[in-house]
């Protein structure tokens, strides 16, 4: 039964060398089990391309949350850019003790961060607000991992920062090269239909994401859809009002297995389907459609996008990308995404609301109301 295991395991592991190449398989692998060949590879990996780039040292970097996403992601593609997280929080310090071997970081508490040109900020969602808030208001530049904020009252905290933001969050899938094929096959003014089918991990009922007081998965998970179809929008210029039509596929049950529709005024549709029945094997998967007037678009898993349109067809297939590289790349700051990331919270918070209330249809007004009529 041991080999058995540990065969699957080895298959398993050459798997997701093939969706997400060799070096970031490593990490994620060494974020779960600190065996010394993977922090012997991977501490040479992180000193040759620190010299290679010469980056490493003349920056500070703050991270506040040293869970396996904070390592297995932010340190990874930091890595690729030739920086290192120099100083870590967590509230487990055991959590800290992969940095400190891979990266040498130092352990500080967040207020000794002060010093640091950038920080990134990926602990428990319910701090997520108060501690961003806390950097702005320090003139720091912030990434804010999703969600930004778990309910009104932590959004609130975050509001004011509305055009004057610096930093970057978490709502990656923007910035991944298939939505950038996407966004130069849409024509603006004209609307578009959208259909997101996601199989997300099968947590455990007291999993702390399921935790209402942490968001639930639906901004924890599900926002990042939401969050991809108001980007979508925005780019054919269509902020006009919301209709949404609500369905749990299990009754009694908000945070997973849910379906939600949303038709804007001009016309555009995206339908989202999230269900967590039975585990990924190779992380969340997804598969997107998007169809506009004479081109349908496929895109599986991030990793393959099919084009079909009157004059020809076209199919590209990579490594998965889900945007974190573009998204945490050193310097970037947008305003938009900020706004579209407070406005994505506050979607998803009014589902949760109708979802809750046993509301079958909400509708959600949005910033930018004044609109012309598409064509």
């Amino acid at each position: 039964m041991l080999q058995i295991d540990h065969l699957k395991h080895v298959h398993k592991f050459f798997r997701y060398v093939g969706y997400y190449g060799l070096v970031r398989t490593l990490f994620k692998a060494y974020g779960r089990s600190e065996s010394l060949l993977l922090f012997i590879v991977l501490r040479l990996f992180v000193f040759i391309v620190g010299s290679t780039l010469n980056r490493n040292r003349s920056s500070k970097i703050g991270l506040i949350g040293c869970g396996q996403y904070g390592f297995s992601t932010i340190g990874y593609f930091l890595v690729r850019q030739g920086y290192v997280i120099t100083h870590v929080y967590d509230v487990d310090k055991t959590q800290c003790r992969k940095f400190e071997r891979i990266f040498k970081s130092r352990i500080l508490m967040p207020h000794q961060m002060v010093d640091c040109d950038r920080i990134y900020i990926a602990s428990n969602h319910a701090s997520h607000a108060v501690y961003a808030s806390n950097f702005v208001l320090s003139n720091k530049w912030v990434h804010i991992e999703k969600p930004i904020a778990v309910d009104y009252e932590s959004l609130s905290m975050l509001e004011p920062f509305i055009g004057t933001f610096n930093g970057s969050v978490g709502y990656n899938r923007p910035h991944s090269r298939y939505t950038r094929n996407v966004l130069k096959i849409l024509k603006k003014n004209l609307p578009i239909s959208l259909s997101f089918n996601v199989v997300g991990h099968n947590l455990r009922p007291d999993h702390w994401y399921n935790n209402p007081n942490e968001g639930t998965r639906l901004l924890g998970n599900f926002s990042h859809w939401i969050d991809l179809t108001l980007f979508l929008f925005n780019h054919i210029n269509d902020r006009s009002s919301l209709s949404l039509c609500l369905s749990l596929l299990d009754d009694g049950v908000i945070d997973d297995n849910i379906l939600v529709d949303i038709k804007s005024e001009l016309g555009s549709r995206s339908t989202i389907l999230f269900q967590t029945r039975s585990e990924p094997i190779l992380g969340i998967q997804e598969s997107h459609f998007y169809q506009q007037e004479g081109e349908t678009i496929f895109i599986r898993d991030y990793r393959s996008i099919e084009i079909i349109s009157e004059k020809y067809s076209k199919r590209i297939r990579t490594r998965k990308d889900v945007g974190h590289l573009d998204m945490l790349k050193i310097g970037r700051s947008n305003h938009s995404d900020f706004e579209r990331a407070i406005e994505t919270t506050k979607l998803t918070l009014a589902i949760i609301d109708g979802l809750r209330s046993g509301a079958e249809k909400i509708s959600f007004k949005r910033y930018a109301t004044n609109h012309t009529k598409f064509k």
